[in-house]
């Protein structure tokens, strides 16, 4: 229907192609020295942009002449928080990132399984291996230490299942 692809197309706007193009464009204006974000202090502004552009796209989706998923809603509003809270961590040590989004997905499925009673298994085991997959190319890559990793995903985890269970009640 015209109201899911307005829906998709304000997520898609708001969590991709605006946080990933204004790291192109703050590589490009070298506020940042590349895209890989290696230190910590090049992570504020794309951190802080991302978590703001969620917090757009949220307002725009309940502006909306129609009603959006609260599943959707609380989702975007976990995610920005979650962003935020990394890039406050970044200030002071090296959260991975990557692992904080895979452990994100991992608490929000677990919820979904918990509160609305389906069966997540396959789903569940693929994102314990592509966690691992994540978690041990940052460590090959030497982007990351493994308490590093490991913070990140408890901090997703936590936060997405413990968030999901405040919103919804």
């Amino acid at each position: 229907s015209k109201a899911q692809q307005i829906t998709y197309l304000l997520i898609w706007l708001s969590t991709f192609l605006f946080p990933v193009s204004s790291v192109y464009m703050l590589v490009a204006f070298r506020f940042i020295p590349d895209m890989e974000l290696i230190q910590r202090k090049d992570r504020f502004i794309p951190l802080a942009l991302s978590s703001v552009s969620f917090v757009i796209g949220i307002i725009l989706l309940l502006r909306l002449p129609f009603s959006v998923p609260e599943l959707i809603i609380y989702f975007l509003s976990i995610s920005s928080i979650v962003i935020f809270i990394v890039l406050l961590i970044s200030r002071i040590y090296k959260i991975s990132a990557h692992t904080t989004g895979i452990g994100s997905l991992l608490g929000s499925l677990i919820f979904i399984h918990l509160y609305y009673f389906v069966d997540i298994l396959v789903y569940f085991v693929v994102l314990i291996y592509i966690s691992g997959l994540i978690g041990s190319a940052r460590i090959q890559l030497e982007a990351h230490e493994p308490s590093e990793i490991y913070s990140g995903f408890l901090l997703g985890f936590i936060s997405f299942l413990l968030g999901f269970f405040l919103f919804m009640g």
